[in-house]
């Protein structure tokens, strides 16, 4: 009987071992740095503690552009079509929630702690690598040598399975884990599934390479194209803008932001991002949960 009941209880855990290893080939996020689920945290916009007066002029509403609605081809030469105008005021909402990245990228606080950016900001394609955490920080609102909230180490960084193993561009997006909660001062921004596809008029902010260091750029233009993971826009960017998020102003009420893609690339007629669909949202909000 005991060897019956030795066998048995053998057998259970070969079994959860082979459900284990079937379940992480599935689409997942792979880290620089593993730790077991501790809590939750919600995926809510939330506009912090600072209050200072709105930056103005620079957002616009969601509503579809008509020549983006009409559909037909993208203009030949999107570049200086739809100008980028300087963000003054950093510390306003949202613009204090997008920060400059360390080596480079732009990123956009999506959680207390947590800062949404594009894959290839913390994982390196051609060695097949993720970037050294010690050269790896955030700086949200930075704007020139100012930076209002301190530069924040990361301890954690992470992209999806289906970007570090197989390089499929459409799932270019990645997580960045800080070592402490700045979002609490600053607010962070709300994110969700872009579902329906519809050409609507985004916004971006970022830190391009191209204009004074470590100043932030704000664009708005419609959406030319979207496919199931990626998405093309007019939005002039340069380098340094990977990682910006693409979100839209006043869907669900007057003054609230989601955040529906991720910039990633530049392209001569087109530059593009990576869409937010069902599953990417689903292990963003998994990451914020796992590591409050």
């Amino acid at each position: 009987m005991n060897r019956f009941v030795c066998f048995m209880w053998l057998a259970t855990l070969i079994i959860i071992d082979n459900s284990a290893t079937k379940s992480a080939k599935a689409d997942d996020f792979e880290d620089w740095l593993n730790s077991p689920p501790t809590g939750q945290v919600e995926a809510y916009e939330y506009a912090g503690e600072d209050e200072d007066e709105p930056e103005g002029g620079l957002e616009h509403g969601w509503n579809p552009f008509p020549a983006a609605s009409a559909g037909g081809p993208p203009p030949a030469n999107v570049f200086g079509i739809y100008k980028r105008k300087p963000v003054s005021r950093s510390r306003s909402f949202p613009y204090r929630t997008i920060g400059r990245l360390s080596l480079g990228c732009t990123g956009t606080l999506v959680g207390p702690r947590h800062v949404l950016t594009a894959g290839h900001c913390v994982y390196d394609t051609e060695h097949d690598r993720f970037t050294r955490l010690s050269e790896l920080s955030f700086s949200p609102g930075q704007n020139g040598d100012l930076r209002p909230y301190g530069t924040i180490r990361a301890i954690r960084s992470s992209t999806s399975k289906r970007y570090s193993r197989e390089h499929n561009p459409g799932f270019d997006y990645g997580m960045v884990l800080l070592e402490r909660p700045i979002g609490r001062r600053t607010g962070w921004m709300n994110f969700t599934p872009f579902l329906s596809g519809k050409k609507y008029g985004i916004n971006i902010s970022g830190y391009p390479g191209d204009k004074p260091n470590g100043s932030q750029w704000h664009a708005y233009c419609p959406i030319e194209r979207v496919l199931s993971e990626r998405m093309y826009y007019g939005c002039d960017t340069f380098g340094g803008n990977s990682g910006s998020a693409i979100y839209v102003l006043g869907r669900l009420s007057a003054k609230s932001r989601e955040i529906i893609g991720v910039h990633v690339e530049g392209g001569e007629t087109q530059n593009k991002g990576t869409r937010m669909t069902q599953a990417k949202y689903n292990l963003i909000r998994r990451f914020i949960a796992n590591n409050p």
